[in-house]
């Protein structure tokens, strides 16, 4: 297991993703996600977030006087279409910690195959992003492009890279991306996601 690095994250810029898994219309598992990035000045409270049907299990903000905690860099968790449930969350401060790339990669390796995950950034992911880049380019998520200050979420099942949706801004100037999408399927192999709508938003419209 590689080492977390749990940080700071100052944020202004939201991407919401939306996943639904369903095993033979039995299980369905609704996934929301919200992440962000900093735009200054700070001028109104943001928040960060991953819902599993509606259930919020995992939260983070900035400009709200401390209310929520805030995370720097990518947060990476694992997600149980059947019982709708999170695995362990990891943050990676690839903004400020030399190894935090490397051992984004390092965990995105160690994954089983078949796992649904899920990726959030908060303030700034990519300054020391690079050495993750390669192994993110190979499950489907192509951010090499992402400047200082953008931003980008995803979800992925492990080994099937052509079924990966993600989201991103180049940079901070378009705060607010949301990406909705429905993952259905009856086995690991025949998921399907599929894309329902991906748009951005600046700030005063959300």
């Amino acid at each position: 297991m590689p080492a977390v690095h749990l940080s700071t994250v100052l944020l202004l810029f939201s991407v919401t993703v939306s996943a639904a898994y369903r095993y033979d219309d039995a299980v369905r598992c609704n996934i929301e996600v919200q992440s962000y990035s900093l735009t200054e000045p700070c001028v109104k409270p943001v928040e960060g977030f991953i819902k599993l049907n509606g259930r919020r299990v995992w939260e983070a903000g900035c400009c709200d006087g401390g209310v929520k905690p805030r995370h720097r860099g990518v947060t990476i968790t694992t997600v149980d279409p059947i019982t709708c449930t999170p695995g362990n969350f990891y943050t990676f401060d690839t903004y400020a910690v030399t190894t935090a790339a490397t051992d984004l990669a390092n965990y995105l390796l160690w994954l089983p195959s078949d796992s649904v995950v899920v990726g959030v950034t908060g303030d700034e992911p990519s300054k020391m992003l690079s050495a993750a880049l390669p192994v993110l380019k190979i499950a489907g998520v192509h951010v090499s492009d992402v400047q200082i200050r953008g931003n980008f979420a995803f979800v992925l099942q492990k080994g099937y890279p052509s079924k990966t949706q993600f989201v991103k801004s180049i940079t901070n100037g378009v705060p607010i991306s949301k990406l909705s999408i429905n993952v259905v399927g009856t086995t690991s192999a025949n998921l399907q996601i599929v894309t329902i709508s991906r748009y951005n938003v600046r700030l005063h419209d959300d």
